[in-house]
């Protein structure tokens, strides 16, 4: 149902033109705080997941941040605030052996790249209740 990249089937040659067809959400705040968060099973089953081992702890951090919020936009909001108050650096340590990178960031180190901030907030919406998907720029997605 996403469509990833588009590919010619021909080699195109210089100076060649091409014509791609996209779109733009023009939807206001006031419309997204008017969804109420109801998914397509598809969605659900591919955007919720979660691993098995993920700490308690940040289950419960998720649910801290988003307490109150009716809508999948302000819980957004909410998990993107918190992160704003972490550190933004390329000079870090790599978690400990066995830790879960995303509970390490978020609980003590405190720190890290758009890496670090990405699957933070991917995994604070997923067990929000509000299906994401993290693509890399290198095309893979999960």
């Amino acid at each position: 149902p996403d469509i990833l990249s588009s590919k010619s089937p021909k080699r195109l040659d210089v100076g060649a033109t091409y014509e791609v067809l996209s779109s733009v959400s023009v939807a206001t705040a006031l419309d997204l705080r008017r969804d109420r968060g109801e998914y397509p099973k598809w969605v659900t089953d591919n955007y919720l997941q979660l691993p098995a081992e993920l700490p308690q702890r940040t289950k419960e951090l998720a649910a801290q941040l988003t307490k109150g919020t009716i809508n999948p936009y302000d819980k957004c909001l909410a998990i993107a605030a918190h992160l704003r108050g972490y550190l933004e650096s390329y000079n870090i340590q790599p978690p400990p052996l066995n830790a879960d990178a995303v509970d390490h960031f978020l609980f003590h180190q405190r720190a890290g790249y758009s890496d670090y901030f990405a699957s933070a907030a991917a995994v604070l919406l997923r067990a929000s209740g509000v299906p994401t998907r993290l693509k890399s720029l290198t095309g893979m997605s999960s």
